[in-house]
């Protein structure tokens, strides 16, 4: 008996012996060792033109909806743009809303850096091979809420598009990376500080 319990044991210590022998106790070794990457470190692998990229970009600001509402029509008239669409603001359960939307701005037009240009806005422009782009363009739709603060929440949406001409002869639609977006937004907060 005091032998078979000695085999017993004896399999026993080698069959943990085994499994610590395979398991993969130096992967702990070598991830203490390894520099930890923050999220800022991430960012350098983000291109430069691809930084401000969302899906809709939201802005809170300390001023009435009708200061709002006026600057930011004055900055998209500021862009050479038209109004497509400016819905009456309404009163919902006691807060102002409206929509204004820009017509189709166009920032390139029938230029060498067409192109250049194209790619600098875009998140990706169309593949199109042989392609002759004529345009690109960008359309704002400001969706503008008063908060129960007094203060105005803005929700800005764009669709950005181009006309090419050789290959397709179609106007095409993709995304913006965000920097348009992001100079119609800082235009708005300027207006706002210059009228107090």
């Amino acid at each position: 008996m005091n032998s078979l319990l000695k085999c017993f044991f004896m399999a026993l210590s080698l069959s943990l012996f085994l499994t610590l022998m395979n398991s993969n106790t130096y992967v702990v070794y070598a991830q203490e060792n390894e520099s930890s990457s923050s999220y800022d470190d991430d960012d350098d692998d983000i291109p430069e033109r691809l930084r401000f990229y969302k899906e809709q970009y939201e802005e809170t600001y300390n001023y009435t909806f009708e200061i709002v509402w006026s600057a930011i029509k004055q900055a998209i008239e500021d862009n050479d743009c038209l109004l497509e669409q400016e819905s009456s603001p309404r009163q919902v359960e006691g807060l102002y809303r409206g929509v204004m939307k820009s017509n189709m701005c166009v920032f390139v037009e029938s230029s060498d850096s067409t192109v250049r240009l194209l790619h600098h806005y875009s998140y990706h422009v169309p593949t199109i091979y042989g392609a002759k782009w004529i345009n690109g363009r960008i359309q704002y739709k400001f969706n503008i809420r008063e908060q129960e603060d007094g203060s105005c929440k803005i929700v800005l949406k764009t669709e950005m598009s181009g006309f090419e001409d050789k290959v397709t002869s179609q106007v095409h639609f993709w995304k913006s990376n965000g920097l348009l977006e992001m100079a119609i937004l800082e235009r708005i907060k300027n207006i706002l500080e210059e009228q107090n």
